[in-house]
């Protein structure tokens, strides 16, 4: 499958804290990868995040799960940006 891909570009829209102390967060987000031949195909992604609160400026990701792709047959975005159709 990775031989298919020349790159990746993930980029996060919007962030949700998924609880008091902000440290397991929801995104959502949009992943462009670049097939071999040239062709870009955009889709929607939702991971978790959480994240290891190791000391003054040092966050880690602890863990790290993409919970939701996007259907294949779905026309319609998770998060409706306006800058996408």
């Amino acid at each position: 499958m990775w031989k298919a891909v020349a790159s990746r570009r993930h980029e996060v829209l919007k962030v949700y804290a998924n609880n008091a102390d902000g440290l397991d967060l929801l995104l959502i987000g949009a992943v462009t990868v670049q097939a071999v031949d040239g062709t870009p195909k955009t889709h929607e992604f939702v991971p978790r995040a959480v994240i290891h609160d190791s000391g003054p400026g040092a966050p880690k990701v602890k863990h790290y799960q993409v919970l939701i792709p996007a259907p294949k047959d779905s026309h319609k975005p998770i998060l409706n940006t306006g800058t996408r159709e």
